[in-house]
């Protein structure tokens, strides 16, 4: 007897089998969608090697777009005359089209899984671009011996010190400055400083020291010595720099002038074994002849030397004007112990110039050649000699405290003698001139010695500095 089949227990199993397999089959959709979204991304964003070389734009981008499957639509005229750096380094699509892209102007953009469009940027849209990384590197501008810039004086407080902490304004030609010049005097330099003027009258070669400083006539020192003489003692050659003090200074030096002063601090020995030499000529047979040489002394290391000189011969653009002058300045400095050291200074000069006070002021000087000499040619002459020498000691105690001591004699002598216009007659044809003779209106001998003593310490959190000395002369 055979047995009939439940068809409930046929449906129950056709259920089973039809949900196995749409498990079956819901698994492995969820298996495989992930895997096809990750193949799809990994397309556009993963990096590969590329190597293009720089040139045109346009075959940039289609070696590109060929090298990375990409189907490239671009207006040829987007790209004419226009180049590229080229690639070469991972990159994905996206980031090699914009490195392709860089500077032309042009941006990209995807059109579908594997085609990009080039168009022209929008600057007036709201897109930003990032540009590359921009280091900046700065360096703050150091005293040396090829820089217009000095940090320190000693002008002012007689200490070594900070420009920027002394609550005074000072200007200071320092030598660069002087040799890019080529200045041939030291009142020259005054044109690079504001606030003053040159005073007085020039005496060839050797012009008036008197400077103008904010209105007031400035005093004049060398190396911290007042100068008593109206011409300039120290050619250029052997000046190291001119420090221009603008206000009263008068609480330092006794003398001072409410304009300012000027100190100019002449050129010190040195061990360094040096030799400079230069020539000029100009206009109206202009000679100029300077030497600047100097190191230690052959056989000793403690012991060294300098010296400084200089000629000039000139004509004029006046008749029978001359001038002849020359300058010698030698210097020794021995270091005597490792603390103490000597330095002495002496200088020379010699001027002969002719010299005459031109016309009076009057309508008629205006029509009359400027060359024209008014003087009596064979009598005009004025001779100046004038000669210094100094001493520098230095000792110090340790590294807080030293003492200084300087001595400076200066002498000067003037012989003048000048056939000088005074007045026009009536019949403004006829000069009238005088004639004067001064044997020595510059007689002048004069001594200075400065006695200084020099320190540093600390109260608690601050730092001091201090300077006790005094100073006698004559006159």
């Amino acid at each position: 007897m055979s047995k009939r089949k439940n068809p409930r227990n046929a449906l129950q199993k056709t259920f089973c089998l039809n949900q196995t397999i749409h498990s079956l089959v819901l698994a492995s959709a969820l298996v495989i969608s992930p895997t096809v979204m990750a193949d799809e991304e990994s397309g556009k964003n993963a990096k590969h090697h590329y190597q293009i070389s720089s040139g045109s734009l346009s075959h940039a981008l289609s070696a590109f777009a060929g090298s990375s499957g990409i189907l490239l639509s671009v207006d040829a005229r987007l790209t004419d005359g226009k180049t590229s750096n080229g690639l070469d380094g991972e990159y994905s699509v996206e980031e090699g089209f914009k490195k392709l892209l860089t500077g032309s102007g042009l941006t990209c953009s995807f059109t579908g899984d594997d085609s990009v469009a080039i168009r022209k940027l929008d600057i007036e849209s709201n897109a930003t671009t990032t540009l590359p990384a921009v280091t900046v590197v700065g360096k703050s501008i150091m005293e040396s011996a090829n820089s217009y810039k000095s940090n320190n004086s000693s002008s002012a407080t007689k200490m070594d010190t900070a420009l920027r902490d002394i609550p005074q304004s000072i200007q200071v030609i320092n030598r660069k400055v002087i040799d890019d010049r080529q200045a041939l005097t030291i009142t020259d330099l005054a044109n690079n400083v504001s606030g003053v003027q040159r005073g007085g009258f020039d005496f060839g070669d050797f012009p008036s020291q008197v400077y103008l400083i904010r209105g007031f006539e400035g005093k004049s020192l060398i190396n911290g010595f007042r100068e008593q003489t109206v011409i300039n003692s120290y050619d250029i050659t052997a000046v190291d720099r001119v420090d221009f003090l603008k206000g009263p200074s008068s609480v330092l030096y006794g003398q001072g002038g409410l304009g300012g002063m000027v100190n100019t601090v002449t050129k010190m020995p040195t061990p360094d074994t040096h030799l400079w030499t230069r020539g000029s000529f100009g206009s109206f047979d202009l000679y100029r002849g300077e030497l600047d040489a100097g190191g230690n002394l052959p056989g000793n290391n403690d012991l060294f030397g300098r010296i400084n000189f200089a000629y000039r011969n000139s004509g004029s653009y006046i008749d029978f004007h001359h001038d002849d002058n020359i300058f010698v300045s030698p210097s020794f400095t021995w270091n005597i112990t490792p603390q103490t050291d000597l330095t002495v200074l002496l200088h020379y000069q010699s001027l002969e110039n002719v010299f005459e006070y031109g016309l009076p002021q009057e309508p008629e000087s205006l029509n009359v050649p400027i060359s024209r000499f008014f003087g009596e040619p064979g009598f005009n002459n004025m001779q100046v000699e004038s000669g210094s020498a100094s001493y520098f000691l230095n000792h110090r105690f340790n590294d807080d405290w030293r003492f200084r001591s300087a001595f400076r004699s200066n002498m000067a002598r003037e012989k003048d003698r000048s056939m000088m216009a005074t007045f026009l007659y009536d019949d403004r044809r006829t000069l009238d001139r005088e004639a004067q003779t001064f044997k020595e209106r510059i007689d002048a001998d004069d001594y200075a010695l400065q006695n200084e003593l020099y320190g540093k310490f600390k109260t608690g959190a601050v730092n001091h500095q201090v300077m006790v000395g005094t100073e006698v002369g004559r006159p």
